[in-house]
Formats: C-alpha cells, sequence, structure tokens
C-alpha cells in the first residue's frame, strides 16, 4: 500500500551529501573510491556520495479532488523560502510536485499510461517534507524512514479563459486560439471524457513534465505535447506560452499536429 518517493530522495540525498568544491588548473576535480557521480558547474565541482534518506507515500492517497495521488513525480521543485534548518538537525520546507497527465490507471505498470490517456484537469501538488539526517546508518543497521511527505493541497490548472486543462491526447489536428497565444495543443472529447454521459467538450491538452518556481508566485512548467513552455499564475491560470522554433514543432503531412498516438482511455482504438 505505499510507494518509494524517488524523485524526493535523490533530491534530498543531494542536498546533505553533496559537496561543493571550487575547480581550477590548480585545484582540478578530486576522485574518491566512495563517490557515486561527480559534475562541474560554474566552476564548482559537485560529489554525490550516498543515498540519505527515504520515505514512503500511502499509494491509495488521494488529493483534495478526490483523484489518485500517484504518478506526481514528472517533475518536483523545493521552495527554498521555506527551506529551514532546525535545531534538532531536521531540515523543513514546502515540495511543489506535478502529476504528468494525470494518475495512472493501473498499478502494474507505473511508469506508463497503460490504459490511455484520461480526461485529467492538469494540477500542481504541495507538500510539507522534513527530512533528518541519519549519517550513522549503515546496511546492517540501517535507519526507519527519515524523510516525511505530507500532501497539503492541489492547484488545478486552466486555459487563459478559465476553463479547465485535460491530459487526454491532443486532436491530430488543430488546436485551441487565444488572443495573444499560439496555436494550443487541445483534446477534443464526448461524454465526461471518461466514457461517461457528459456534454463533452474540447480542452487545453498539457503533459507537463517540468517545475521552476518563479519569486513572484507563478510557476513554469514545460509540456511534452506542445512542446511548449507555460507560465500560469499563483492561482493556475494560463499567463504565457513560449512556442519554440518551427523545427521544433510536430508536423504531420506539413501541419502542426500535436496528437502523440495515446488514444483516450474510455476509446483505445
Amino acid at each position: 500500500m505505499y510507494t518509494l518517493s524517488c524523485l524526493c530522495l535523490v533530491l534530498l540525498s543531494c542536498l546533505s551529501l553533496t559537496t561543493a568544491v571550487p575547480t581550477s588548473p590548480h585545484n582540478p576535480p578530486q576522485t574518491d573510491s566512495n563517490v557515486v557521480n561527480q559534475t562541474t558547474c560554474n566552476g564548482k565541482q559537485y560529489t554525490y556520495q550516498q543515498l540519505a534518506g527515504y520515505g514512503l507515500v500511502p499509494s491509495n492517497a488521494r488529493d483534495s479532488y478526490g483523484d489518485n495521488l500517484g504518478g506526481w513525480g514528472s517533475s518536483i521543485a523545493i521552495d527554498q523560502k521555506t527551506w529551514r534548518k532546525l535545531k534538532n538537525g531536521t531540515y523543513t520546507g514546502t515540495l511543489y510536485a506535478i502529476p504528468d497527465r494525470g494518475w495512472y490507471p493501473t498499478l502494474l505498470q507505473p511508469l506508463m499510461n497503460t490504459q490511455g490517456t484520461l480526461n485529467y484537469q492538469n494540477r500542481i501538488h504541495t507538500f510539507s517534507i522534513s527530512f533528518t539526517p541519519k549519517p550513522n546508518a549503515i546496511a546492517s543497521s540501517p535507519s526507519p524512514p527519515n524523510l516525511s511527505l505530507i500532501y497539503e493541497s492541489s492547484l488545478l490548472l486552466t486555459d487563459p479563459n478559465g476553463g479547465p486543462t485535460t491530459g487526454l491526447e491532443a486532436d491530430p489536428s488543430g488546436g485551441l486560439s487565444f488572443e495573444d497565444f499560439p496555436l494550443l495543443p487541445a483534446a477534443t472529447f464526448t461524454g465526461n471524457g471518461f466514457g461517461e454521459p457528459g456534454p463533452g467538450g474540447k480542452s487545453l491538452s498539457i503533459d507537463s513534465e517540468g517545475l521552476v518556481l518563479n519569486r513572484d508566485g507563478s510557476y513554469w512548467i514545460s509540456d511534452e505535447y506542445g512542446p511548449y513552455i507555460y507560465r500560469f499564475s499563483r492561482s493556475g491560470k494560463l499567463l504565457t506560452a513560449i512556442q519554440p522554433p518551427r523545427a521544433f514543432l510536430p508536423t504531420r503531412n506539413g501541419s502542426i499536429s500535436f496528437s502523440a498516438n495515446s488514444p483516450p482511455i474510455y476509446d483505445p482504438n
């Protein structure tokens, strides 16, 4: 009933057991038998030594809208303004995460939308996190979970007019047009988009993969359907869409086509 929060663990292990050392011709990169990985950025060498923490999130956890919380590892970002070290050595802060283009219909293959895409309104999850280093833990005497992730809330994302977004497969041609925006990927669906009765509709399709927090409270999110980069307000409304050069846009027969050949769950054919 639990899933391992792998991405959070990697991030926090880097925060706690990664050292930064300036490099120069007189101070070349150092090597060590305990080093897992090393990289140099802006003249500083970063050394990752070992995993520093792990935690668990219930696999049946639900968000504030009643949807499965699973699949939120597409991208995570820690709000650095909230990061604190307490007197007892515990680190605390706020973490934001995006759940790809929706929760996954099957737990047997959690890394794939194996049963089709969903009419899932894209969102940003907020978690409170705390991490307590256990430097004396070893394989023969491991530490209990020392990374806590507590779900707080979810922010629903909307198009520029306030309409809901969707994780459904984008239409093979056309899209949605808004003033001062490029043509955006869109999915036309019947019923409620889950194979049940409903009015049908057409919504902005987003396959969210990357997340960056802005100082003004807005969010940058990268999308695989576009491939675009979007900026959303602190309330979740789409403010900006950055379209890459035409050479990077998906085309079929000379026209832009945002389809990823991922039919909806209610109509896999």
